[in-house]
């Protein structure tokens, strides 16, 4: 079956899978979502509470557009979450936003890819 998707919603997952078997799911989305059909990924910005249990792999803007590229998504858009709630982000507002105790105010990273295919 392939192409039955509009779009898959990936929040707070990619962090735990090993590399070594990322390139797989992310094929097998491409294989569910119809042509032009989103794929949206949510995962933390690198912080120092990144590291919790089960956690394996931290994403930055590059690593994730790289990624989608390689499986064959078109990067629509990567950006810590933040920026859509139109905060004026900085670095050192991101390292204050990931130190708040509150974990809403932490800043994750957004990416959506669009799947192309042939």
């Amino acid at each position: 079956m392939s192409g039955i998707a509009d779009g898959i919603f990936f929040s707070h997952v990619i962090e735990h899978i090993f590399p070594s078997r990322i390139n797989s799911a992310l094929s097998e989305f491409k294989r569910v979502l119809k042509k032009g059909g989103r794929l949206v990924i949510i995962t933390p910005m690198e912080h120092p509470w990144f590291w919790i249990e089960g956690h394996v792999v931290v994403y930055n803007e590059n690593k994730l557009r790289k990624l989608l590229l390689s499986t064959g998504f078109i990067p629509l858009g990567i950006m810590p979450d933040k920026k859509i709630l139109r905060l004026p982000l900085s670095v050192w507002m991101i390292r204050l936003l990931n130190f708040s105790p509150v974990y809403f105010l932490r800043t994750n990273i957004l990416a959506v890819g669009i799947v192309r295919k042939q």
